[in-house]
């Protein structure tokens, strides 16, 4: 039987649901990561020249945005809803780009479209900037 007040039981949901949409960001910064190893250690063999390196270190500077924009959301920064919207629609404009060309991967497009949703849900369904005093377990 649960004892706890509709209060508490509210706060943890959305205690949840921010968890949940920090923990997809830093997947997003982990695959980003790893693509952009893979991919630069193609272009090496591919010897591809700057142009290479130069999408590799975007890539990285992406990676490290999603990286402090997570972390940013579990600490209810009062930035991070608008960075991980922002990182939300680039993925999904990628993502409607993977559907079309030469190059064409519907799959990985529905994917990245699928994930952008579910984490533009959630920073709209969770109260990221809850205002009352947070809780030891929560620090």
């Amino acid at each position: 039987m649960d004892i706890s007040s509709p209060a508490e039981r509210g706060r943890g949901g959305r205690r949840s649901r921010r968890i949940i949409a920090a923990a997809l960001v830093a997947a997003e910064a982990a695959v980003l990561l790893v693509v952009t190893v893979l991919g630069f250690i193609d272009a090496a063999v591919r010897d591809s020249g700057s142009g290479g390196i130069a999408v590799a270190v975007i890539c990285l500077l992406a990676t490290a945005w999603l990286g402090w924009t997570s972390l940013a959301l579990l600490r209810r920064r009062s930035w991070a809803r608008g960075s991980a919207l922002t990182a939300q629609l680039l993925l999904a404009a990628v993502a409607l780009g993977t559907f079309q060309g030469l190059l064409a991967r519907p799959d990985l497009g529905v994917v990245m479209l699928v994930v952008a949703a579910v984490v533009l849900v959630l920073l709209f369904t969770a109260d990221l900037n809850d205002p009352s005093p947070r809780t030891a377990e929560e620090d």
